[in-house]
């Protein structure tokens, strides 16, 4: 029967084993070593600001704003745009969002001919 100085190792290194198992889980990198034995590393978790999201964000704000605008017509669209101005933060917000500028006035004017 071990005593507990074994246990205790045992335990240690059982939990080490464990630990490594999550972190290999959660994505790992695979090498052949010179010998020919496979070792498998955990990749380190990075947190980086999600830039694709943030650049898919403002296509699709720049895409609304677009049909918007092509769609009511410049006088309509800012008087829409005005009246988001005099609401709620969340509507400032929008209007601040939904203001036009050269990008979407151009693609509008390409765009309006489109429309029904």
């Amino acid at each position: 029967m071990p005593d507990d100085t074994q246990r205790q190792t045992f335990e240690e290194r059982k939990a080490r084993i464990a630990a490594r198992h999550a972190r290999l889980a959660r994505g790992s990198t695979a090498r052949v070593l010179p010998d020919g034995r496979i070792e498998a590393r955990a990749q380190r978790r990075r947190f980086a600001f999600p830039w694709t999201g943030l650049a898919a964000a403002l296509a699709c704000a720049l895409i609304v704003k677009t049909v918007f605008l092509a769609h009511f017509g410049a006088e309509d669209y800012a008087g829409r745009v005005d009246r988001l101005w005099q609401g709620s933060a969340l509507d400032r917000a929008g209007a601040w969002v939904l203001t036009p500028d050269d990008l979407t006035l151009t693609a509008a004017a390409h765009l309006e001919p489109m429309l029904p």
